[in-house]
């Protein structure tokens, strides 16, 4: 009963110790997230301060804060940083007993009583003390043993709670000092992810757009502006940033059909998506927002052969983004899941990721591998008319056991570093270029079709 207490007095102590810091309160707070694991923070604080140097700690920021972004800006220049301190050392248990190394504490073990003595070492499973008989003492750890730390002062005191950037400020004036403080921290990151809803006679789809946005960066960001940026930054290689790997429990919270959509607009060579309204990041939360809803257009249906897997017939869709087909705004990079109509019914059919595409361009989803057509490739007629000249002719037979008549796109790679050169064929490209040839094949309901063509082939 008496450890328990003496337990009880010392966590009370620790507690005091650190004391509660002053916190400046935050002002219209704005995050602008990249789709690259970063974020840009602006907000506005207001400092009391005296005239002359002083120190002051800022509190609330993230554990990923990035020190040499900080920017400050002071309108009436009432007082300038001249030093400034990111403190990041947070306390824990881990922490706590790496930096007591070499002072004395005390542990209650359930099975090997109250232990004394200097700590020599100390890691995840065992703690090495030298007790006052000069003898070492192996001590396992567990969840049912308490450590009692006697040097309070000496060990506490290297941490910090909360990260807190320490500044050294030089002040012009007694009173309130009004600053916009800007910075950038990892651990912020969203994906678009799109929900594609294809009509029973795969002409039409309906789109739906969800923004996923991820808060590991250790803090949470209340009442925010948000603002998500689309585009591939430039950046520069790490030195600390991202150096805090952060494992935690996800929380999902889902934002209600009802959501208002973001207003988009261009910014220098990227997008801009900005939430007409003002939303919580809570820190180890993935939260999603509704981009848009019910975007419809028009699409194709593609059945698709390439010579480097020449026996998958992959199917595709393709539609372009723009305004007259129900779509028309930039659309930024994601995965997109595809569902069809099944006699009211819905079935998931396949899934794909899409590229950043600019409004007036076209979309391709790979769906997956069609069951019902069947492709072969075969190269026959190799001739060597000259030293450094072939010639050979290739077939594809194309077999389609659907009850509807399809169209195949053929893309046959070449050798860029060569010249070559479509002699013959039985259906004219409709793509050449020195990577590629494309062709069209039309291959009726339950019936067959063949592709020929002589490629010349110069070095």
């Amino acid at each position: 009963m008496k450890n328990l207490i003496k337990c009880s007095v010392l966590i009370t102590l620790i507690i005091s110790s650190l004391g509660v810091p002053k916190i400046n309160a935050q002002q219209d707070v704005i995050v602008t997230i990249t789709n690259q694991n970063r974020a840009l923070v602006r907000e506005v604080r207001n400092f009391d301060l005296k005239k002359g140097q002083q120190e002051i700690n800022v509190h609330n920021i993230p554990e990923q804060l990035i020190p040499s972004s900080v920017i400050i800006e002071n309108a009436d220049q009432s007082f300038r940083v001249i030093e400034q301190n990111f403190e990041y050392d947070l306390l824990n248990l881990n922490r706590l007993i790496d930096k007591s190394i070499n002072t004395t504490i005390e542990v209650i073990h359930p099975e090997m009583g109250l232990i004394s003595g200097k700590l020599l070492a100390g890691n995840a499973s065992h703690l090495i003390l030298l007790d006052e008989t000069g003898q070492l003492q192996m001590v396992p750890r567990n969840d049912e043993q308490k450590i009692i730390f006697s040097d309070l002062e000496k060990t506490v005191g290297a941490f910090v709670t909360k990260p807190t950037l320490v500044w050294k400020v030089n002040a012009r004036r007694n009173g309130n000092h009004t600053t916009r403080l800007s910075y950038l921290t990892n651990g912020l990151n969203w994906q678009a992810d799109y929900i594609g809803r294809l009509h029973e006679e795969d002409k039409q789809i309906e789109f739906d757009c969800w923004v996923t946005i991820n808060n590991n960066s250790g803090h949470t960001f209340r009442n925010t502006q948000l603002k998500l940026m689309a585009g591939d930054l430039n950046r520069v290689s790490k030195g600390r940033d991202g150096i805090t790997e952060i494992a935690s429990r996800t929380k999902l919270a889902q934002a209600g059909l009802e959501s208002k959509n973001f207003a988009q607009k261009n910014l220098f060579e990227y997008h801009l998506y900005a939430l007409d309204r003002r939303t919580t990041l809570e820190d180890r939360q993935v939260k999603q927002i509704q981009l848009f809803k019910g975007k419809s257009s028009p699409v194709q249906k593609k059945y698709h052969v390439n010579s480097r897997n020449s026996e998958t017939v992959a199917v595709m869709i393709s539609f372009k983004n723009e305004a007259r087909g129900g779509l028309g705004m930039p659309l930024p990079q994601g995965k997109v899941r595809l569902y069809k109509k099944v006699n009211g019914d819905m079935e998931f059919i396949g899934e794909d990721a899409i590229s950043p595409t600019p409004e007036d361009e076209e979309v391709q989803i790979l769906i997956g591998t069609a069951f019902d057509v069947i492709s072969e490739r075969t190269v026959t007629d190799v001739k060597r008319p000259a030293k450094r000249t072939e010639e050979s002719t290739i077939v594809y037979e194309l077999r389609n056991r659907k009850d509807e008549n399809i169209e195949v796109e053929v893309l046959e790679y070449l050798n860029q570093y060569q010249q070559n050169k479509i002699i013959t064929s039985n259906y004219q490209p409709f793509e050449v270029q020195a990577s590629h040839v494309k062709f069209r094949v039309p291959v009726e309901a339950n019936g067959e079709n063949q592709l020929r063509f002589t490629l010349s082939r110069n070095w």
